[in-house]
């Protein structure tokens, strides 16, 4: 069974559990206070880390392999926090991968190539063995199946002449309603000519209006308050 169909996380931590058991990988003494990279703030809280990581560098070999130290690096490295600044990608520490891939090329689960490691058969075996212990039972295999649907023949039908049936005659369709008639504007009253006065004579003058007559005062009574 391919180690790629079971779960990552069961799959590297039984295969971690082997490679302490069996002594394959060894961690060094410093491996209790290392950070793994620089993007790290503080080691890990696993003390049997080393174990996981030969784990999934094993795995990692058998997914991507021939793989090297530089493609493992950015696998593992991770965002740094360079505080007011952008996060930056940074890689993981070289000299973990390149010592883990030592021991495990050590113990004869991978082998050195042209361009990089790739796992043995050995070690692809024992892949194979621990994915089928993790393995759930039961699980259902789904295969693409090809499935052909029959076509239908294809029947022809001959036209033939019906005999027409008599329709009922069908009722004239009702004249639209007649536009309204436009309503004609009231027409204007003629206005009357101004009579024009009648021009003086040539040689004559104009005649004169005449003039009121003055109004005569009356005499105050002898006596009265003036």
């Amino acid at each position: 069974m391919a180690s790629n169909e079971s779960g990552p996380n069961l799959l590297i931590n039984e295969l971690a559990g082997i490679l302490k058991k069996e002594g394959m990988v060894t961690p060094p003494k410093w491996a209790a206070f290392v950070k793994t990279g620089v993007q790290a703030q503080r080691p890990p809280d696993n003390p049997d880390w080393w174990y996981v990581r030969a784990a999934s560098i094993l795995r990692q070999v058998y997914l991507r392999g021939p793989v090297g130290v530089g493609k493992l690096r950015n696998w593992y490295g991770g965002r740094k926090n360079r505080g007011v600044r952008p996060d930056k990608h940074m890689q993981a520490g070289g000299k973990i991968v390149r010592l883990c891939m030592q021991q495990l090329e050590t113990a004869g689960l991978i082998v050195k190539d042209k361009v990089g490691r790739k796992v043995t058969p050995k070690g692809q075996s024992l892949l194979d063995k621990v994915s089928s212990k993790t393995m759930p039972r039961g699980k259902p295999v789904i295969r693409a199946v090809e499935v052909r649907v029959a076509e239908k023949p294809k029947v022809r039908i001959k036209k033939t002449e019906e005999a027409q049936t008599p329709t009922a005659p069908t009722a004239p369709a009702a004249p639209a309603p007649a536009a309204p008639a436009p309503v004609a504007e009231p027409a204007e009253k003629p206005k009357k000519p101004r009579a024009k006065k009648a021009a003086a004579p040539a040689g004559e003058a104009p005649a004169e209006k005449p003039k009121k007559a003055p109004k005569k005062k009356e005499p105050k009574p002898e006596g009265a308050a003036e």
